[in-house]
């Protein structure tokens, strides 16, 4: 019987995928504030609908998340653990394909490092275990680079890969034309396959047609059913971050239609063109400096600059210049939304390689290739024990308030009073007890909150420490005497603070 041969890059995913997704499913039982704000109030529904045979056009996202959330749900039977397991395969993956690449484009000893530290990295690990497409877009969008860098020579065969991956990126998340613009620099400038000019301009021109194909029937179906065919919001991101600041509040630009006018990304760029370019110089700055933070950590910071300098003078090859600016795409790409680690985790991969040049450097200042050993070793230990006590801490800190209310309701509630509409800030306790999640609108007071909930037709309210954080004026409402007499309370609990009211309704 012929023996199975197992390499490295294969054991070592698989080994963190089973560790990983038993620890994940084991202790991630609430869905956060972050991440799993957009996975119960997004994601969720759209997934419920395609169950039942309708398919919602998202503001801010394509199909294919939800639609592999769907998937997996008929499988597992609960959105959260099918959420979670989706997360912690496509961190696996990712893993298995940052291996490769890296060998592929640096060496093997370059690889394991750089992967050891993204594999152990306090952000990756969280977002295998949030339950939300940040960790799916992230393996698209190296599955795409692997396949644009796995030959030295060109293959039609992995560039038509190369296109779809990018399209299947494009379609779960909108800033994965970044992909595109990418991989025209890398066939057109860099021109890593060694390819005569006009072969270079077919090959730009196939990668596009295809990925235009690929995105095409989600592009009619928008056309019929918004009536633009690249339909998405996500302007609406960019002027949040860019122009909001000084004229509106957050709450203000999102749940109180104080949107400055912006109704397109042309208005976006012409709004104030030169506070624009102020913004994004400004981002390019804190961005990095955000990164080297919460992202990398600063211990990590100096070898990562190191690195990238020592890349410069070191002669990078097409295939590492390909790498390096295919990141650096993305990294411009999120200039033009606010600032959050979960959005950067693909640059985790190129941070981890320039931390490993950087290594590399002063081992060759010692000169000592001992020294890379024992320091990338070290490195990858701290990373493992600020990793593991970074995710001891976020890993259930779900909100109790929401689990508990959620139960209560479940048990107290008979199916004559169960609501369809509940009102909160999160979408959380909406999820937990099958009620339709809508924001508490802005209110100057409670008895104009009472007015706005109405017409909103809500038949639940629910108040905790997350609402009052976003709607201070209304924590007298933790106490029920407060409460003007169309909000019933059906539930209190004391730690942590929370209250669940029952909307009256009252005739218009």
């Amino acid at each position: 019987m012929k023996k199975i041969d197992f390499p490295i890059t294969t054991i070592f995913p698989l080994i963190f995928f089973v560790i990983l997704l038993a620890v994940n499913l084991s202790f991630h039982r609430i869905g956060d504030y972050g991440a799993e704000t957009n996975f119960f109030g997004l994601y969720v529904p759209q997934a419920q609908s395609l169950l039942h045979g309708h398919m919602l056009v998202g503001d801010y996202h394509g199909p294919v998340y939800p639609i592999l959330l769907a998937l997996a749900y008929l499988l597992i039977k609960n959105f959260l653990s099918a959420g979670i397991f989706l997360a912690t395969a496509s961190a696996a993956l990712t893993v298995f394909l940052a291996l490769k690449l890296i060998r592929q484009v640096f060496d093997s000893k370059k690889a394991f490092g750089a992967v050891a530290l993204l594999a152990l990295n306090p952000v990756f690990i969280q977002y295998s275990y949030s339950a939300g497409s940040d960790m799916f877009f992230v393996l698209l969008v190296t599955l795409s680079l692997y396949f644009l860098l796995k030959s030295k020579s060109f293959s039609w065969t992995n560039l038509i890969l190369a296109s779809v991956a990018a399209a299947l990126a494009y379609l779960t998340r909108y800033n994965g034309i970044a992909i595109v613009a990418a991989a025209f620099i890398i066939f057109i400038i860099i021109n890593h396959w060694q390819l005569q000019l006009k072969k270079r301009i077919l090959v730009s021109f196939i990668f596009v047609s295809l990925f235009l194909i690929c995105i095409s029937p989600w592009g009619v179906y928008c056309l019929r059913q918004k009536g633009n065919f690249f339909f998405n919001q996500n302007y609406k991101t960019a002027a949040c971050e860019l122009y909001a600041k000084g004229r509106v509040t957050y709450e203000q630009f999102w749940f109180d239609n104080q949107t400055l006018n912006i109704d397109s990304f042309a208005d976006v760029l012409t709004y104030d063109p030169i506070l624009l370019g102020k913004r994004l110089v400004f981002n390019l700055a804190r961005n990095f400096v955000k990164h080297m933070k919460s992202l990398v950590g600063w211990p990590f910071a100096a070898f990562v600059i190191i690195g990238f300098i020592y890349s410069i003078f070191s002669r990078p090859t097409k295939a590492q210049w390909s790498l390096y600016v295919y990141s650096f795409l993305f990294y411009c790409v999120l200039l033009f939304v606010i600032y959050d680690p979960r959005y950067s985790i693909f640059l985790v991969i190129c941070y981890s390689i320039l931390i490993m040049n950087g290594i590399q450097f002063v081992g060759k200042v010692l000169r000592n290739r001992q020294a890379e050993t024992w320091l990338a070793s070290v490195l990858v230990v701290l990373t493992a024990l600020v990793s593991f006590g970074f995710n001891k801490k976020n890993i259930s800190s779900g909100p109790v308030e929401v689990k508990k209310a959620a139960a209560w309701y479940q048990q107290n509630i008979p199916p004559e009073e169960r609501g369809k509409i509940l009102l909160a800030r999160k979408p959380h306790l909406a999820y937990y007890t099958n009620m339709e999640s809508r924001v508490i609108p802005l209110a100057t007071s409670v008895d104009d909150l009472q007015n706005k909930v109405q017409l909103l037709q809500g038949d639940y309210l629910f108040i905790s420490p997350i609402e009052i954080y976003y709607r201070e004026n209304l924590k007298v409402l933790l106490e029920p005497k407060n409460a003007p007499s169309s909000f019933i309370p059906v539930y209190r609990d004391a730690n942590p603070p929370a209250v669940l009211y029952r909307i009256k309704r009252t005739p218009q």
